[in-house]
């Protein structure tokens, strides 16, 4: 009997050390995937940092290829431009030979069996990413070389282009060393980098589009400021009434303060055009109704330098330059451009300054409602001698007090401006609605919604390594449309990648059997699962993701 229970304690000690070894192997490889994140994260936030100070659209993709290639697991890094199907070949990481056949490359010559060419030709086909991975073949054949010479099993390929609707200006081509490819919030972290990239391109090239067209002459100087203002209507509407009541409220406040005629003529003319720099802002950044990322606002603010810029080479507008430069400084000699000391900022921009803020705090945005005017006299009294020049204050608390406001909103009032707002708001995969638009709709001022139902696909994770990608991307655009199909009238959001979330202005029940029983036909590993939410005033996307996460 003895010998027995020893027996037994003994086999229990094999099997707890058996599990407390598991268990350490699998601590080990989620620490190991964490740090593996981190590192492209930081990576990332880095090429960020280096595309607000790349001169050119050369070096925006040079520095950020070989900020990539840092990354131990990126063992090869390619970029390029591409222009009337020829792509050029703009950086790689490393010296590897014969890689690709030339740094020139026709994109119509079907004759090319290149892997990589054939790879990046597909991405920009589709204008969306690729993952392949390289066969031991591919490296024999193409790349010449042992395939336990080279580090390269995955390839990524990231095209860079403004929209699904445009042509990619270009691409990045990532190599991955690591035998399991790419991680799922790799892939996602390094497609936002693309984006940001993009965005910094298409910036560039409507600032160089601009500079070029200042060297030309103007014939009629007064036509040119109505061109200028029909651009901005043209582009944005909202931005568009807000250079016209900043001109309004400019000219009250200079009237007020003993200004001449003269000059607030030029007030006036300078505000309705301190704005024209965000000519050279990308759409997806001008016309984007939420809050601006990190990046998205630091190129925004370039629009105060591009106006100046524009304007300075018009011996007319010079004067006007000047009042434009300064409009987001303030008196304290923070803000954009910094400033010395007040007394280096124009009085008639202190004015426009003070105008401007009025106008923005007292206009309404999807993300924040308006403040009435006493409360935007209150917060510019309160900022007086910081943000604020007190005479250009003194002067705004007996003009601006009793105006009338008009009711302004950042939501689509046309059907155009709906196609636009889809557009900034749509996933690419399905067509649905992004996160991003959930967390507007949730936290809009003018937010109808009653009624919140999100849908979890359980164990899709398991489904894409068994099946691929490809599989799992085609099930998500199932899933999306036969809710497209089911609720034609709700407003359908892909949430996380992969779940779903049903909006409804008023409620409306889910029937989950028989989304549950078409999505069983595809694979018996899938499961649905559904929460419901009822929405009121206080209802936000915090609250909304707090409650989820509980």
């Amino acid at each position: 009997m003895f010998y027995k229970h020893q027996f037994e304690i003994e086999h229990l000690n094999e099997v707890l050390e058996d599990k407390v070894a598991q268990r350490t192997t699998t601590l080990e490889q989620l620490l190991t995937h964490e740090q593996q994140l981190k590192d492209v994260l930081k990576l990332t936030s880095e090429v960020n940092e280096m595309l607000i100070s790349s001169y050119s659209i050369h070096s925006m993709l040079k520095n950020s290829s070989k900020k990539l290639a840092q990354n131990d697991a990126y063992s090869l890094v390619i970029a390029g431009l591409v222009k009337n199907d020829i792509l050029e070949i703009v950086c790689e990481s490393t010296h590897n030979s014969k890689i690709l056949p030339d740094t020139i490359i026709s994109l119509n010559d079907l004759s090319s069996q290149n892997f990589i060419i054939k790879t990046i030709k597909n991405a920009l086909n589709i204008k969306h990413s690729i993952i392949e991975k390289i066969s031991s073949q591919t490296y024999k054949n193409e790349f010449n070389r042992r395939s336990e010479d080279t580090n390269l099993s995955w390839l990524m390929v990231l095209p860079l282009m403004q929209d699904n609707q445009h042509e990619a200006y270009g691409i990045i081509a990532v190599f991955c060393s690591r035998e399991e490819g790419f991680e799922p919030e790799e892939i996602r972290i390094l497609e936002n980098m693309a984006h940001d990239i993009n965005i910094a391109l298409y910036s560039h090239k409507q600032r160089s589009a601009l500079l070029n067209m200042e060297k030309e002459k103007v014939a009629n100087y007064e036509e040119t400021i109505l061109a200028f203002v029909n651009i901005i209507e043209q582009r944005d509407t909202y931005t568009a009434g807000h250079t016209i009541r900043v001109a309004e409220y400019c000219s009250l406040i200079a009237t007020e303060m003993n200004f001449n005629p003269k000059e607030i003529h030029q007030l006036t003319k300078a505000a309705i055009l301190h704005d024209i720099g965000k000519v050279a802002t990308p759409d997806a950044i001008l016309l984007k109704p939420g809050k601006l990322s990190l990046l998205e606002y630091e190129l925004i603010k370039q629009h105060s330098e591009v106006g100046t810029e524009m304007l300075e080479h018009i011996e007319m507008y010079k004067d006007l330059a000047q009042i434009i430069k300064y409009h987001h400084s303030r008196y304290d000699g923070k803000g954009y451009p910094r400033t010395a000391s007040p007394d280096e900022i124009p009085m008639l921009s202190h004015i426009m300054i003070v105008a401007d803020a009025f106008d923005a705090m007292t206009t309404n945005r999807i993300y924040k409602p308006r403040k009435s005017i006493d409360d935007a006299l209150t917060e510019i009294q309160r900022n007086s001698k910081i943000q604020f020049h007190p005479d250009v204050v003194a002067a705004s608390m007996k003009v601006l007090k009793n105006i009338d406001i008009s009711n302004t909103t950042q939501m689509p009032t046309s059907e155009l401006e709906e196609r636009r707002m889809s557009y900034f708001f749509q996933d690419s995969l399905t067509g649905l609605y992004n996160e991003d638009y959930l967390q507007v709709i949730l936290n809009s001022s003018e937010q109808k919604y009653r009624c919140l139902n999100i849908i979890y696909v359980h164990n899709f994770s398991a489904y894409n390594q068994e099946f691929g990608w490809d599989k799992g991307n085609t099930l998500l655009q199932k899933i999306s449309e036969l809710l497209k199909t089911y609720y034609p009238n709700s407003t359908i959001i892909r949430y996380h990648g992969d779940d779903f979330v049903v909006l409804n202005k008023i409620h409306n029940e889910i029937n989950m059997q028989k989304i549950s029983s078409e999505i069983l036909i595809t694979s018996s590993k899938i499961e649905l699962d559904i929460r419901h939410y009822e929405i009121d005033e206080f209802f936000t996307f915090e609250k909304f993701v707090k409650q989820e996460n509980s």
